[in-house]
């Protein structure tokens, strides 16, 4: 038998006297002083607590004062109620079950189910929500524009778990997320702690930092085979002893300039059992051939030779940033999101080197010098075999590259370079693209069975001379591009014929064409 409400009451009062929290108290309850959560927030003055005992309530609530609202389990004398939680169903599923509209306010030990959200927080400060159950919401928890907030040993289980923007100073420990889409989202936020989570599901991506700078990343697991940690122009990410899956979007980085890629990782973070090696200003080394890491990146490195690397099933071969000198061969990458990404960096030299099966570009280079590939065998990329960006001085010889779902090579920005010798061969859209490009030399190629041979777009002054352009759709597209030299390149087979769009202002001569013969019915016989 539960002793009688008026003792439940005393004890409670005593208990929470000698608590950290002051000395007014209100109960919720069936047999309490009020019926439901929200009359007792409405009645409470600020700084009270606010005891709610086990049943179903059917709210959506405004807390709009400093208050502690807990449940009867989780004040000092716990045992003696054998409560179980509240459960707190939102009555409007279109609003969120409880929206936190002042600071200074706990919450603690409730199941929150069904809403919009289960709890919002905007423009507030020095909130908990601690030990509560968050189910079967669009987004567990929601903070905007806020900072000081403890988000500690919730389960959330939800479409997002949690949604952070504009906001400082946020702590997320010892939480479980399991999620469909996603399990954490921050944008525009600094200085949050997320430490000793597990995060399970999402589809989308477990943690997701996007022009979020300056926070911390410890000891979460991430046990989903899904994106898993994206850091996308979010620079001086700390992290220390995550464990991530193997799997070629468990780990990303994304950044515009230099400094998104200064980050302070630690060998101490795996990807699939293998440690995260990002490493930062290294220099006249030779990495140890068939060196083992979920993740390598050299960062500010200067004269580093890299050979033999066998990378599978992992989110990328190499990321280079900001490097100069790096040799790389006879290495193997096969179903990463990338090969070899490298941003800023300038004299890389790239040889026998094979790539299948990466999700995006195969290689890719933003905003590199000097960069020379040879002999390299790229098939199956899900988006181009090469993709360089705003760069000069690049180089491609001797190369196979097939079954690229968009271009084998494709050239943005990019000025002074050499394709010769290559054979580029069943790609999607085009074997080669130039894009803004000047004076790049394409010399004796194999460019083959793909929707559209050559495309120029505002490209001037290049060169293109002795290729087989053969069996594609159509041969060479011209856009917007003048003052090219075209010659003696052999255009045979295509469907949709040679050339197409103004030709003008272009050297065209010397070039063999020969179209695809249209097949006739046979005569039929006489006699």
């Amino acid at each position: 038998m539960q002793p009688a409400w008026w003792v439940l009451a005393a004890v409670l009062a005593l208990g929470l006297v000698l608590g950290p929290m002051n000395s007014v108290c209100c109960f919720v309850g069936l047999k309490a002083e009020y019926k439901t959560i929200q009359a007792a927030l409405d009645a409470a003055q600020p700084g009270s607590t606010i005891v709610v005992f086990s049943g179903i309530y059917l709210e959506n609530l405004v807390i709009n004062k400093p208050v502690r609202l807990v449940s009867a389990q989780h004040t000092m004398f716990s045992p003696l109620l054998n409560s179980q939680r509240p459960l707190l169903q939102a009555r409007q599923e279109d609003l969120p079950s409880i929206r936190i509209q002042a600071s200074g306010v706990t919450l603690q030990g409730f199941t929150v189910r069904g809403g919009a959200g289960s709890v919002s927080v905007q423009d507030q400060h020095h909130v908990w929500i601690l030990d509560n159950q968050l189910l079967q919401s669009k987004r567990g928890i929601t903070i905007e524009r806020s900072q000081e907030i403890w988000v500690e040993k919730n389960r959330i289980a939800a479409d997002v778990g949690m949604s952070v923007l504009d906001a400082q100073h946020i702590r997320v420990i010892s939480n479980t997320f399991d999620v469909a889409s996603a399990g954490m989202q921050l944008a525009g936020t600094r200085r949050a702690l997320i430490k000793d989570n597990a995060l399970r599901g999402y589809a989308e991506g477990a943690v997701t930092l996007d022009h979020s700078p300056q926070n911390a990343l410890v000891n979460n697991r991430f046990e989903s085979q899904a994106p898993g940690l994206l850091l996308l122009q979010s620079p001086r990410t700390a992290m220390r002893a995550n464990r991530l899956l193997a799997g070629a979007r468990s780990f990303w980085i994304e950044g515009d300039v230099l400094e998104d890629f200064l980050h302070d990782i630690d060998g101490s973070n795996t990807v699939g059992d293998l440690p995260l090696l990002y490493l930062n200003g290294l220099k006249n080394r030779a990495l140890k051939p068939g060196l083992k890491a979920g993740f390598l990146a050299l960062v500010n490195a200067r004269n580093i030779t890299v050979k033999g690397l066998q990378v599978s099933d992992l989110p990328l071969g190499l990321l280079l940033v900001n490097a100069r000198g790096i040799t790389i061969s006879d290495s193997a990458f096969q179903n990463t999101r990338s090969g070899i990404k490298a941003f800023q960096s300038s004299e890389i030299a790239v040889s026998d080197v094979t790539v299948t099966g990466s999700l995006e570009d195969g290689m890719r280079f933003e905003r590199c010098k000097d960069v020379q590939l040879e002999r390299l065998t790229l098939s199956a990329s899900g988006g181009n075999g090469v993709y360089a960006l705003a760069g000069e001085n690049f180089s491609l010889q001797g190369s196979r590259i097939t079954s690229s779902q968009a271009s084998a090579v494709w050239l943005e920005g990019i000025s002074l370079g050499t394709l010769s010798g290559n054979q580029l061969a069943d790609n999607g859209l085009y074997a080669v693209s130039l894009k803004g490009v000047r004076q790049v030399s394409l010399q004796d190629n194999v460019l083959q069975t793909s929707q559209t041979g050559l495309y120029l777009d505002a490209s001037n002054h290049n060169t293109v001379e002795s290729n087989a352009i053969q069996k594609n759709q159509l041969g060479i597209s011209l856009k917007d591009s003048a003052d090219n030299a075209i010659t003696k390149n052999i255009l045979t087979l295509n469907l949709h014929g040679s050339f197409q769009g103004l030709l003008e202002n272009n050297l065209i001569q010397d070039n063999v064409e020969e179209s695809p013969q249209e097949e006739t019915e046979p005569e039929p016989s006489k006699g």
